[in-house]
Order: structure tokens, then C-alpha cells, then sequence
């Protein structure tokens, strides 16, 4: 028989130093599989499944269906005669955004000017917006500073928006969500909120908003928790995986402004290096500046801590990373 045994298109396989693993990217499965599959797939690329019976497996039959059976009926694999008809996906990863995601910081009693910022984001084409206010009066007496930003929004193209909140950032004890809720009636896009500090965690809705509750001063404490309750979370997806072979599926596409106004990669995770100040330096500039995007390209290959981990294209990375001293294009995780 001329048939021959092919990966499913959705289907990776990746290795490991000591595990491979095989991606459904369309089924959202992920499993480790011993390393000499990569050498049996490889075979029946190459030959029809009676060549690689003989050849591969010595005409051990018992072997050979141990691996072909794990393969079809777990539907991995599919046989054909025509493996013409059926090429490899293509891997490549493109955005048409120059900028995926803003977080932005802005304390009142330090202005600088946001509105500005805020347009320059939309004008490279960011996408989802985190915005951080402090020192921000929740009195409907001055609703007209919320009415401002609410107002530059209006002007942008922002796809989604979340704005975070806490006790320290508003100087109220317990900050009243309805309260929020009708400071942000003509914020575009903004459907989630955050807020910290609170006296327990609960979920709301209020209208189309979703507001968050929790328990957490501050949003390291609030991440610090996140990580508690998922620690293996794996992101199985074409998207994902493809970002993640080339870039830092965190910090690519991802920029940051202080509430000082500085640039940052991230306002948690981003280290303590700056890359000028809004006002001083356009964002445009930033976001091809070599040094800023070293941290974008940080990708799990070169993290010490996942290149050898098959499982690394499905990892979490919202976690802070740190260059090496004498090889700057290596990294490894680090507590800062």
C-alpha cells in the first residue's frame, strides 16, 4: 500500500532536550511525547507507511502500531495516498499593529499632559488600552475631568479599554462601583474595571460593564494572585503559537507610560529601564527604537528558563525578565 501518515495541519511537533510535544492548535490539546517521534514523523514524511515499517522499525509490527495507533485515534494524524495535496501550514507570525497594547499611568497631582499621550497611542494604531488613574475625585462635582478623557477617547480608535482603580489611587476608603460607573457613561469601549483595595473580591455587572473587586492594594498583589489561583495555564492557539516562535507573546507589541510620564516595556514586569518621556519623545520613535523593542523579540528561545521546555510556545509570560551581562540577546526570569 502507497499510503502515507501526515500531521494534521493544525498539528506541531515540538522538541525539547529531553520531551517533545504535540500542538492541536485548532483542538487547544497539548502533550508531551517522547523524543524519538520527531525522528518517526520525519520517516513518514519522507515514505509510504510499509517503507517505514520495514526500514524505521525493523518490520516490528508491535512497535510501529504502538506509535501509529497513538497518532490516528487520537487524532493527531490521518493517512492518504496523495500527501501532495496536503502542504504545511504556514508558520508565520504578521500584525498589522504597530502597537498591541498601552498601559498608561497618570497621577493628577503630577500631570503630564494625557490626552495628548492618549492620541498618540490611537495614532499608531493601538488596540487595547489599560488605563491607571491616580489621585482622581470620584464627586459627581468633577465629573468634567472624567468628561475630558472621556471626550479624547471618543477621538480615538482604541478596540477595547480597562481601567483600573484602588483605594490609594482615589484616597476613598471604599470605592463605590455605580458610583465609577456613572463618572464613565461616555467612555467608549471602556467594559472593564478594576478596582483594588476593596473589602472582598466580587464580580459585577453594571450595564455592559464588567467591574472587578478585589481584595489586592496593589496590581503586582493583584498579578501575585492571579498566578496563585492559574500557575499552568497553557495558551494552545495558532495565534499564539506562531507569536511565540519569533517574539515574546507579553511584551511584544506592548508599551508602557508612567505615572512620571517615562516610557516603559511594562509598568509591572518592564524592569527599571526608561526610554524617554511623553511630550519629549514621540511614541513613534520608541516603538522602533531598537533597545525598546529588546524585550519584544525576547522570545522563549532565548529565555534560559524555557528554551529547552517543549511545552514553551504555550507558556505563560506575564512574568519579569532580565538580559544576561555578556549576552544581551539571552534572558532569564527574574524577581524584579
Amino acid at each position: 500500500m502507497n499510503d502515507y501518515l501526515h500531521l494534521y495541519a493544525h498539528v506541531e511537533f515540538v522538541k525539547g532536550s529531553q520531551l517533545g510535544a504535540l500542538y492541536d492548535l485548532q483542538g487547544g490539546r497539548v502533550r508531551t511525547v517522547p523524543l524519538i517521534l520527531e525522528s518517526i514523523l520525519k520517516a513518514f514524511q519522507m515514505a509510504p507507511t510499509q517503507q517505514v515499517l520495514k526500514e524505521t522499525f525493523a518490520g516490528n509490527e508491535t512497535v510501529f502500531h504502538r506509535y501509529t495507533d497513538f497518532l490516528l485515534k487520537e487524532k493527531w494524524a490521518f493517512t492518504t495516498t496523495k500527501p501532495q495535496v496536503f502542504p504545511a501550514a504556514d508558520l508565520s507570525w504578521e500584525s498589522p499593529y504597530a502597537i498591541n497594547s498601552g498601559i498608561v499611568s497618570h497621577d493628577r497631582l503630577q500631570p503630564y499632559d494625557l490626552p495628548s499621550a492618549l492620541l498618540e497611542l490611537s495614532d499608531v494604531g493601538c488596540r487595547t488600552l489599560e488605563l491607571q488613574l491616580h489621585n482622581y475625585s470620584l464627586k459627581e462635582e468633577d465629573s468634567a475631568v472624567w468628561d475630558q478623557i472621556g471626550a479624547t477617547l471618543r477621538q480615538g480608535e482604541f478596540r477595547r479599554g480597562t481601567l483600573v482603580l484602588g483605594v490609594g489611587q482615589t484616597a476613598m476608603p471604599v470605592v463605590n462601583p455605580a458610583e465609577v460607573d456613572r463618572l464613565l457613561h461616555d467612555w467608549p469601549r471602556f467594559g472593564t474595571v478594576v478596582l483594588l483595595g476593596q473589602e472582598k473580591d466580587l464580580n459585577l455587572k453594571i450595564g455592559k460593564r464588567q467591574y472587578y473587586l478585589r481584595c489586592a492594594n496593589t496590581l503586582m498583589d493583584y498579578a501575585k494572585k492571579t498566578w496563585e489561583l492559574r500557575p499552568n495555564v497553557h495558551f494552545v492557539g495558532p495565534a499564539y503559537f506562531r507569536e511565540s516562535r519569533v517574539a515574546n507573546p507579553y511584551f511584544n507589541r506592548r508599551l508602557a507610560i508612567d505615572s512620571q510620564g517615562y516610557f516603559k516595556n511594562d509598568l509591572l514586569y518592564g524592569g527599571q529601564e526608561t526610554f524617554g518621556k511623553i511630550g519629549q519623545r514621540t511614541i513613534k520613535e520608541v516603538i522602533i527604537d531598537p533597545q525598546f523593542q529588546q524585550r519584544w523579540r525576547a522570545n522563549p528561545d532565548v529565555i534560559s528558563d524555557t528554551s529547552s521546555n517543549p511545552l514553551r510556545y504555550c507558556l505563560r509570560y506575564d512574568r519579569a525578565i532580565e538580559a544576561d551581562a555578556k549576552d544581551p540577546t539571552n534572558w532569564s526570569f527574574s524577581w524584579a
